[in-house]
């Protein structure tokens, strides 16, 4: 069985984090169709640390035209290749 933290893209720590609580939202989401009683303890404890995590929404981020590397959308240089971006408008 493959763990969940092997399947995560590791470009930071938030993107990494971000993919894991989506993927035990959707794993307590099939276990309250099935057990209902035990997982409504489980989604409170859940929804608690997720609070804490605060994460807030998914960073803006685009390709760099010349590297292809993902960069934040207000990047004016490019971190990987050091092309200069124009800024979206």
């Amino acid at each position: 069985m493959t763990h969940k933290l092997d399947t995560v893209e590791r470009q930071g720590a938030n993107s990494g984090i971000r993919t894991l609580v989506a993927a035990v939202e959707r794993d307590v989401s099939r276990l309250q169709a099935d057990h209902h009683d035990a997982s409504a303890a489980l989604s409170k404890s859940w929804a608690e640390l997720v609070a804490w995590l605060a994460l807030g929404p998914a960073p803006q981020v685009r390709n760099c035209p010349q590297c292809g590397k993902t960069v934040m959308l207000e990047a004016t240089t490019c971190g990987y290749c050091w092309t200069h971006l124009t800024p979206p408008d």
